[in-house]
């Protein structure tokens, strides 16, 4: 039997520290056809970046400009 402490042994996922400066996350999960898929994979492959990553770089103007309206509305 190893001496490894409960901490020590973790999975990568629970070793993962978030800075204080880190707002918290949420995840979005979707449905896309497999053919969609396939394209945003090989998007995401052509440019030597996970799937995430494409989907945040897509994401991200759309919702910088809907933080603009919520910000304006209110």
């Amino acid at each position: 039997m190893s001496n490894m402490s409960a901490t020590q042994f973790r999975s990568p996922w629970a070793t993962r520290s978030r800075s204080a400066t880190t707002p918290p996350r949420k995840q979005v999960s979707l449905f896309l056809p497999t053919s969609d898929w396939l394209n945003l994979r090989r998007e995401a492959a052509r440019r030597n970046l996970p799937i995430t990553e494409l989907c945040r770089e897509w994401l991200h103007p759309h919702l910088a400009a809907l933080a603009t309206t919520s910000h304006d509305a209110a």
